[in-house]
């Protein structure tokens, strides 16, 4: 029962974490730099749980391939379970984005997995992490604690990385950050204490559904903010639209009555001058129409042209205001 409840937990990661990975592609609601680290640890947390599986199915020495298979999915194992971690730091980094303490915490990334896969490389010969005893049965190492240790202080980093930066971090991030440091411990806690039990990716698998649930919210929050935004700024648009189209009537109608009011003057000049200026815009207009139907001068006859030819037309005389009896 117990290799078979571990090998649906790990069955159960391995299609969650396929499904997180196609959703984070299909919808980048991860930045893109941060994304990266993200798409990184579930893809080390779908390796972590296969190489499980393989470990509790082949496990035993029923049959001579089993003596290959095991301490091969066991190493992978080994090698994806500080994978999560050492990603998960620099997915943390890169997510908070600030530069108080983030060297310290880069350095015992880097350091902690020098020492960890250096030990790791050297456990197939001495048994340090863990064994596999002539019956093919897996057990663990004599230091088996070791990468409990630098989990352990890796986590300190981060917890000291938040604290030192927790003015200038964004409370939304704090949640999903704080739920990869609490699960994964826990169950990590529980698995120390229960051999047999394989629950650590089960834990990691529940942070990173809680990470992209909390990055979904949070792009959904930030496109409606956004569509807010240009909503206002489209009502603002329109606005100062029709005020420029206000704008633009006034001015016809200030030049139209300036031109009315110089025509008047003329008019006032001499009797006779009143109907000739609306004659003559008349004909002006009757010239201009002709020649834009007979197609002559096309780039310059034009329908705006002629509106605005025949407001000037009554200019023609002005000059006669200032001119002697």
């Amino acid at each position: 029962m117990l290799i078979i409840a571990n090998i649906t937990l790990d069955i159960y990661n391995a299609v969650l974490g396929i499904i997180l990975i196609i959703s984070t592609i299909i919808r980048h609601v991860i930045k893109r730099k941060v994304r990266i680290w993200f798409l990184l640890m579930i893809s080390a947390n779908i390796i972590m749980s296969l190489a499980d599986i393989f470990t509790w199915i082949f496990e035993g020495n029923a049959n001579p391939h089993n003596f290959i298979i095991l301490p091969i999915a066991m190493f992978i194992f080994y090698i994806m379970t500080f994978g999560i971690i050492f990603c998960s730091g620099f997915y943390i980094i890169n997510s908070l984005n600030k530069d108080k303490y983030s060297k310290v915490f880069k350095i015992s990334l880097i350091v902690s997995a020098v020492i960890y896969y250096i030990t790791l490389l050297l456990t197939p010969f001495f048994g340090i992490l863990y064994s596999i005893d002539e019956n093919n049965i897996y057990s663990r190492g004599q230091y088996f604690i070791i990468p409990i240790i630098l989990d352990t202080l890796l986590y300190f980093h981060c917890f000291a990385y938040m604290i030192i930066n927790r003015k200038t971090i964004h409370r939304d991030k704090v949640f999903p950050i704080l739920s990869f440091l609490i699960f994964p411990l826990f169950f990590q806690i529980i698995q120390l204490f229960s051999y047999g039990l394989s629950l650590v990716n089960t834990g990691y698998t529940i942070a990173f559904l809680i990470m992209f649930i909390e990055a979904n919210r949070n792009l959904e929050q930030t496109l409606d903010s956004t569509e807010s935004q240009l909503s206002e700024k489209e009502v603002e648009l329109i606005r100062q639209v029709h005020e420029a189209q206000n704008t633009k009537l006034e001015v016809i109608k200030m030049q139209n009555h300036t031109i009315e009011s110089l025509s008047n003057l003329v008019e006032n000049r001499d009797a006779d001058t009143g109907e000739h200026v609306r004659r003559t815009r008349a004909y002006v207009e009757l010239i201009a129409v002709q020649l834009m139907k007979n197609n002559r001068y096309p780039e310059t006859i034009t329908p705006r042209y002629i509106r605005f030819l025949k407001r000037a037309a009554p200019m023609h005389d002005i000059g006669k205001i200032v001119v002697a009896d």
